[in-house]
């Protein structure tokens, strides 16, 4: 019998042709961008830098509005050699801003940030001679804030910071009312050498969603200062940079959920060591106090007080005599509460402060003191190098647990 005949299977090659197709649709595949929607773009350009976001309208026709859509805007400017687009001029940093923000359709900003270069940086970058010019081109951008916070303050923003540090101190016109009751704002940061006015006849603040707050205050801005905090049912952290030079300030803060306060009086001239700040927040939990230690006396003793810093400057001249001492009495009662007390400043000022609190009568014992650090200067080292020694309070000795001199 002839040899049987292997029947051959035909190949299949059903699956090739279907692996081709999936291959040429990835290497066609461009740009998948396209394909996620409006929203998650925005989201996408939100987080970019601004000037990388206003690049994106080129693209295309959907793309060329997409990004005045976006709810975090940032202005910081670039300096340096290494900078892509470095800082030129402050005429044209205005410029920019004005195109961009008035180009901005969204009804919601989470964010706006706005960080104004040092000008003494700038003029040694630029080496220019023409002051004059320079500074007036400043003076025309910083008055630029207002309006800016206004046009801001109609989107709902969450958060405002401006930041400018100069060494001349710049007034500016009167702010809007509609920023002051800018009911969606959780953080307010303006930190900057920059008197802004605020309305004198019918003041109305309505901030109640505030929790964080950073501002710089002037001897002109009383009649903000008490209304400011008590229109603030929510704010958790306030940070003050006083620049007073006026002898009779009372300053109340009321925060019934305060947990972090921060008063700055390093700018602030000699008279104001009488200015007294009567506060009420009973749940603050950290408490500093930077240059001059003025008056302060609690309404509640805040039971959950863990730390409080006092860094204190050198006053030439100053004496601290029995008027001083009976008028910081209060400040000692309210802080009995607290678990690490920190003291930095010059020998002179922080050894008298040791001796006149431990000669006050009559003031409660630290039951919750464990740490306790102190440091001195290195200006004054005489008052260290004598027989005189500082005596330790002994209502802080009780369970204290750590020194550190």
């Amino acid at each position: 019998m002839p040899p049987s005949k292997k029947k051959i299977m035909p190949v299949m090659y059903w699956n090739k042709p279907e692996i081709m197709s999936i291959k040429h649709d990835y290497t066609s595949e461009t740009d998948r961008l396209s394909f996620l929607p409006d929203s998650l773009l925005i989201t996408i350009l939100s987080l970019v830098p601004i000037h990388s976001a206003a690049a994106t309208s080129v693209l295309s026709h959907r793309w060329r509005y997409l990004w005045t859509q976006i709810t975090h805007i940032s202005f910081e400017p670039c300096m340096g050699r290494m900078c892509r687009k470095p800082f030129r001029s402050f005429r044209g940093f205005k410029n920019t801003v004005n195109h961009i923000l008035f180009q901005l359709s969204s009804s919601k900003l989470h964010t706006f940030r706005l960080n104004f270069p040092f000008p003494n940086t700038l003029l040694q970058e630029q080496q220019t001679d023409d002051t004059t010019t320079f500074y007036s081109e400043l003076r025309d951008c910083i008055a630029c804030i207002v309006p800016w916070i206004e046009l801001v303050s109609h989107r709902n923003p969450e958060a405002i910071i401006v930041t400018f540090h100069d060494s001349n101190t710049i007034r500016l016109p009167h702010l809007p009312v509609s920023f002051l009751q800018t009911q969606s704002l959780v953080t307010l940061k303006l930190i900057a050498n920059v008197e802004l006015n605020f309305p004198k006849d019918n003041l109305q603040v309505n901030l109640p969603n505030l929790k964080k707050l950073h501002m710089n205050l002037f001897d002109s801005q009383r009649c903000v200062m008490d209304t400011l905090f008590r229109s603030c049912p929510l704010l958790e952290h306030l940070l003050l940079s006083l620049r007073l030079n006026e002898l009779d300030h009372l300053i109340h803060i009321s925060a019934p959920n305060l947990k972090d306060l921060d008063i700055n009086l390093e700018e602030s001239s000699l008279l104001s060591i009488h200015t007294k700040f009567v506060v009420n927040a009973p749940k603050l939990e950290r408490f500093e106090v930077r240059g001059l230690l003025a008056v302060y006396d609690f309404v509640t003793n805040p039971t959950n007080l863990r730390h409080v810093i006092f860094i204190l400057q050198k006053i030439d001249g100053f004496i601290i005599d029995h008027v001083f001492v009976n008028t910081r009495q209060g400040l000692f009662r309210g802080i009995s509460c607290v678990r690490n007390l920190v003291l930095v400043g010059d020998c002179g000022i922080t050894i008298s402060l040791l001796d006149f609190v431990a000669g006050i009568n009559g003031l409660p014992i630290y039951h919750n003191l464990v740490y306790l650090h102190l440091n001195c200067g290195e200006s004054d080292v005489d008052f260290v190098d004598n027989n005189w020694r500082p005596q330790l309070p002994s209502f802080w000795s009780a369970n204290l647990k750590s020194i550190n001199v």
